[in-house]
């Protein structure tokens, strides 16, 4: 019959392993973060050069205020 002690001692060296075997787990979790940080950063990036092309290309249009025409005044022209 097993007594007290070395069941305690069994138990323990068992949670000894337990621990030593958890450090060299692959994390999953890790690459999935490192994964939506570089998802991220992308989006960022895009984000940014899309809003430069869009400042870039309403200084255009509003640098070139002769070709804007009001509402008002486009559908009077097309009416007649």
């Amino acid at each position: 019959m097993i007594s007290v002690e070395s069941a305690i001692i069994g138990l323990f060296s068992f949670s000894i392993v337990l621990l030593v075997l958890s450090f060299f787990k692959k994390d999953k979790y890790k690459e999935l973060e490192n994964q939506v940080e570089n998802l991220t950063m992308i989006v960022m990036q895009e984000n940014y050069q899309l809003k430069k092309k869009m400042k870039v290309l309403e200084e255009e249009l509003l640098g070139n205020e002769s070709y804007t025409v009001p509402l008002n005044e486009r559908y009077e022209t097309n009416g007649k």
